[in-house]
């Protein structure tokens, strides 16, 4: 083989092993502008829910909450976002089914034996929105520890299901971008040293300061608790 063919064949090799990185990078270069924009679209729809849900919008929040699962199947914020919808909405059986199909329950942390147990505490903290189930693989939840919420400074809004009965102190400690929580009727206690039904404190909430409003069944000791300490009550269904 001459010089020049040889010199010829080093240049092609070259040539097609340039243009092979070249395709590479511009794969490469497709698949993240395509994860980033997935990202996007999912920031704006769970955005779209958390806002339409805070205005009680709940069809807009829905399709939001819909949309979100549809961009990412296993985005645990928009199944809570949409059980939230199915439960303000009073699909107790849409919301349960959501709560199953979204792998919920297994985020929260449990404590207690068999007959009944406490939430001790939450996996993710960067949650805006969370439903605290009243069971978990078929055992009733009574109590919400101290501290269970701790530092969860992004989330917006609580539901609390009826069955849980007492909420411990600072259970949602420094939750600075809490606004919203519903409590159930069945919540009679709250706080630090409490030992009879009807005891409420402050001290389940410390550190909340953007927390204006709760929804709670007319004539609950939540009610009571939430008028005398001058926050906007709107009564719900128990």
């Amino acid at each position: 083989m001459s010089e020049e063919m040889k010199t010829a064949k080093k240049s092609n090799k070259k040539i097609v092993l340039t243009a092979a990185v070249v395709i590479m990078l511009a794969i490469v270069a497709i698949v993240v502008a395509l994860k980033q924009m997935k990202a996007r679209q999912l920031a704006e729809q769970l955005d779209l829910g958390v806002k339409y849900l805070s205005m009680m919008e709940y069809e807009r929040a829905m399709d939001a909450y819909l949309d979100a699962i549809e961009i990412e199947p296993e985005c645990v914020e928009a199944y809570f976002g949409l059980a939230a919808v199915y439960y303000e909405t009073g699909k107790i059986g849409k919301a349960e089914a959501v709560m199953s199909e979204g792998n919920l329950y297994e985020m929260f942390e449990v404590r207690g034996g068999t007959d009944d147990c406490t939430i001790a505490g939450i996996k993710d903290k960067s949650l805006r929105i969370v439903v605290v189930p009243e069971r978990i693989n078929g055992t009733s939840i009574k109590k919400i520890d101290g501290y269970a919420f701790d530092g969860c400074s992004n989330m917006t809004k609580v539901i609390i299901l009826d069955g849980i009965t007492e909420i411990g102190d600072e259970a949602f400690f420094f939750c600075k971008s809490l606004t919203d929580v519903t409590i159930p009727n069945s919540v009679t206690m709250t706080g630090w040293g409490v030992s009879e039904p009807g005891m409420f404190t402050m001290g389940v909430f410390w550190s909340c300061d953007s927390l204006a409003t709760i929804h709670t069944p007319r004539g609950s000791y939540a009610e009571q608790w939430a008028r005398e300490n001058g926050y906007e009550v709107v009564n719900i269904i128990p």
